[in-house]
């Protein structure tokens, strides 16, 4: 096994204090934003009365599920007549 140069350890080391310290980094971002918020709990982006995303696919799919009732009733409207 060779032996690695102190450079190799050197860059080595510095690539890992980099990522280290993006990664905490982006911790303390989101630490103060938590804190400046005063609260921890999940707000639609922009505006707390803005629908979440689990009411917009509730919406979504109820929305989809009336059209394929409106489609079937029309082609079975459609079969009676002929």
């Amino acid at each position: 096994m060779a032996r690695r140069s102190l450079v190799d350890y050197f860059h080595r080391f510095t690539v890992l204090g980099l990522v280290g310290l993006a990664g905490w980094g982006l911790w303390l971002t989101g630490a103060v934003y938590v804190s400046r918020i005063g609260t921890t709990e999940r707000i639609p982006y922009g505006n707390p009365e803005r629908e979440t995303m689990t009411q917009a696919t509730e919406r979504i799919i109820s929305t989809w599920k009336e059209f394929t009732k409106r489609q079937q009733e029309k082609k079975a409207d459609e079969a009676k007549q002929v």
